[in-house]
């Protein structure tokens, strides 16, 4: 994170306006949606962990593609 806004930083404009503008419209179309993405599949892993410790959902190996298979009970 903080070599990505240290990269931001060194963009240089003729105007601060457009600097800030800029560093804005990158910071939230290159390295928000990524971040974004990192948090909701970790939420998706803790959930589906609990929920398998619990005993909700059952996982099975599928023997074709040796792929993992969720079913709930």
């Amino acid at each position: 994170m903080t070599k990505w806004y240290q990269l931001l930083n060194r963009i240089k404009f003729a105007t601060p306006t457009r600097a800030v503008i800029a560093r804005v419209a990158l910071d939230q179309l290159v390295l928000t949606p990524g971040r974004y993405l990192d948090f909701f599949k970790s939420i998706c892993d803790l959930l589906l962990s609990v929920m398998i410790s619990r005993g909700d959902i059952l996982l099975r190996i599928d023997e074709r593609t040796g792929r993992k298979a969720a079913r709930g009970r």
